[in-house]
């Protein structure tokens, strides 16, 4: 058990869950979503910035946080 990458992993959890929380709460003071909106329209812009910002870096994190229960180490997962 690397509890390194075990602990990264839950930070990028966390980073996208108050990514999301903010989406929802403030979203005109998240720059890169008003970009998205205005040049995407809202629908599109807010499913874009949602799938990079959110979905994305939990699988990642999903994966890193498996890794290091199976014991890989950050630069190992990262690397091979």
């Amino acid at each position: 058990m690397q509890y390194t990458t075990i602990g990264l992993g839950t930070l990028i959890v966390i980073f996208s869950i108050y990514t999301l929380y903010l989406s929802l709460t403030a979203s005109d003071k998240q720059i890169r979503l008003v970009y998205m909106k205005s040049k995407l329209g809202l629908f599109w812009g807010t499913s874009l910035h949602t799938l990079v910002y959110v979905l994305i870096p939990i699988v990642f994190a999903g994966f890193m946080i498996n890794a290091g229960l199976n014991g890989e180490t950050i630069t190992r997962f990262i690397t091979e």
